[in-house]
């Protein structure tokens, strides 16, 4: 098992919560997030989720961060120099988008 570093814990931390972002919340992968799990996000789920687990699962932050968050671990267990390169420009973009949300008001 590889061990990340500070700096790459960070990087990584930030490329999950950007990939997080963009599978659970960003409007470019809307028709996509209501094609796979069959309601619009507009939708509310019915009472008994047995029958919208996948629509939970993408509505749900600690559900959806989870599962991003593994991925991209095992990423960098595979290939610790790669995952890095790919994590560098989403860690840029959710640096870019969370100092924008805080310094915009």
């Amino acid at each position: 098992m590889t061990v990340p570093g500070a700096w790459a814990g960070v990087l990584l931390a930030l490329a999950a919560y950007r990939l997080f972002r963009i599978v659970g919340y960003d409007t470019i992968t809307q028709p996509l997030r209501e094609r796979v799990t069959g309601y619009k996000d507009s939708d509310t789920l019915p009472g008994d989720v047995t029958d919208a687990k996948l629509a939970y699962l993408f509505r749900c932050p600690w559900c959806l961060g989870w599962w991003v968050s593994l991925a991209v671990w095992g990423v960098y267990e595979a290939s610790p120099h790669w995952a890095l390169v790919a994590a560098t420009p989403l860690a840029i973009s959710a640096g870019c988008g969370i100092i924008g949300r805080n310094l915009d008001g």
